[in-house]
């Protein structure tokens, strides 16, 4: 679950990284960079929503397994 959380969290990051290049790139003229930075930002934004979209399954089978004594972290 740590895991799970930290990958959601680091995509938010990632994401909040290019948006801040992009808005620097076209501050700065950069339209190839500002472009360029703004493909990986919708990258980054896609994999925090699936991400986002399965912590609920990956919450339960966490669950399931932690409520039979198997190791919960697989």
């Amino acid at each position: 679950m740590k895991h799970a959380l930290a990958s959601y969290a680091f995509e938010q990051f990632e994401a909040a990284g290019y948006q801040a290049l992009v808005t620097a790139a076209e501050q700065a003229g950069e339209r190839e960079v500002a472009s360029t930075c703004s493909t990986i930002l919708r990258e980054e934004q896609a994999m925090a929503a699936w991400l986002w979209e399965h912590l609920p399954q990956v919450t339960r089978r966490y669950l399931q397994r932690s409520a039979t004594g198997a190791d919960a972290k697989r």
